[in-house]
């Protein structure tokens, strides 16, 4: 699709067989990596300035304003717009590519 010409100005929505939430996805993760990631669920208007505060006082980067934006990103799928289908794939569980990606960002990961 990125060097195929005929794709140029068109949009694609790629995403598997399966939705899954932002909750779902770290429990994957947590899986994973055999660890428990603490995910504190606050309003962005209450998040956002407690991050500043804690950038301020802590010496270690907690999370950065642009993070937090990132995290309230609603994703609305556009109907109109082409899938997997249209380039002749057949999507993938992300369930079972988890670790393929993971092993990427694992300490000792060959490269």
């Amino acid at each position: 699709m990125l060097d195929d010409d005929s794709t140029a100005s068109q949009t694609y929505e790629l995403f598997g067989p399966k939705d899954y939430s932002t909750a779902e996805i770290a429990e994957l993760v947590d899986k994973e990596i055999h660890k428990h990631r603490r995910h504190i669920n606050l309003p962005k208007s209450i998040l956002k300035p407690a991050a500043t505060l804690l950038n301020k006082a802590l010496w270690w980067p907690v999370l950065s304003g642009d993070e937090i934006e990132r995290e309230f990103i609603d994703q609305h799928i556009d109907p109109t717009a082409k899938t997997f289908k249209d380039l002749d794939i057949e999507p993938a569980d992300l369930a079972n590519l988890t670790f393929h990606y993971l092993v990427r960002f694992l300490p000792l990961a060959p490269m």
